[in-house]
């Protein structure tokens, strides 16, 4: 016998997720804010791009007090209206895989998006590595004098801002004043930055160099 509070984990998405992908399907949550009145809890897809199976998670059906789960595909693997019952994800993961859909590893809709990934992200570590070997290697007379800090700071926020989202920026002219920089959008982002920030300080994680720090 199933614990009750175990039953009532299966009718919680996040837990719901968790173990499909454990059980190595690829799942995205679509959406949860259904309406107090509306039965349904929430909605996810299974092995998107593939049998793209939307499961439904619904509340107080058949009775008050209980759920039950629709797969809804298209009538290609599912029956239209297919319904389960179950307080085990056990059973849900028993019908995926009797109709033999795909896991992460077959995935073309994974396959397609992590190679899209890598390519942005390389080209993206590669536009940031070459930025900061082209201002690393600048000679002296090459650097550019600013009239005053504010210029300075309005003209790092700009350069920086195309590629972090928020961030500090410290350290000195070329006249050896002083430089603080801070570029967030909200309180909160300052908030973390100077969470950030401490835990760094704490840590001792401040001197690594750029691609080489602390995972």
């Amino acid at each position: 016998m199933i614990p009750k509070n175990q039953k009532n984990k299966l009718k919680t998405a996040g837990y719901f997720i968790k173990r499909l992908k454990d059980a190595g399907y690829v799942v995205l949550r679509m959406f949860h804010k259904y309406s107090d009145k509306d039965p349904r809890k929430w909605t996810i897809i299974v092995d998107p791009s593939g049998a793209s199976i939307y499961i439904t998670c619904f509340e107080d059906r058949p009775f008050r007090g209980e759920y039950l789960f629709s797969f809804e595909d298209g009538n290609q693997l599912f029956a239209r209206g297919y319904v389960l019952k179950t307080s085990s994800i056990d059973v849900v993961i028993e019908r995926l895989n009797d109709r033999n859909i795909l896991h992460v590893d077959d995935n073309e809709f994974v396959t397609k998006y992590k190679s899209m990934s890598d390519e942005s992200e390389e080209h993206s570590d590669k536009s940031l590595e070459e930025l900061l070997n082209d201002a690393l290697n600048l000679q002296s007379d090459q650097l550019k004098i600013y009239k005053d800090q504010t210029e300075l700071r309005d003209k790092l926020k700009s350069i920086v801002s195309e590629y972090l989202d928020s961030f500090y920026i410290f350290g000195y002219d070329i006249n050896g004043k002083t430089v603080l920089v801070k570029g967030a959008k909200s309180d909160q982002q300052l908030d973390a930055l100077d969470t950030l920030a401490i835990r760094l300080f704490m840590a001792g994680s401040l001197g690594s160099t750029y691609g080489n720090g602390p995972s």
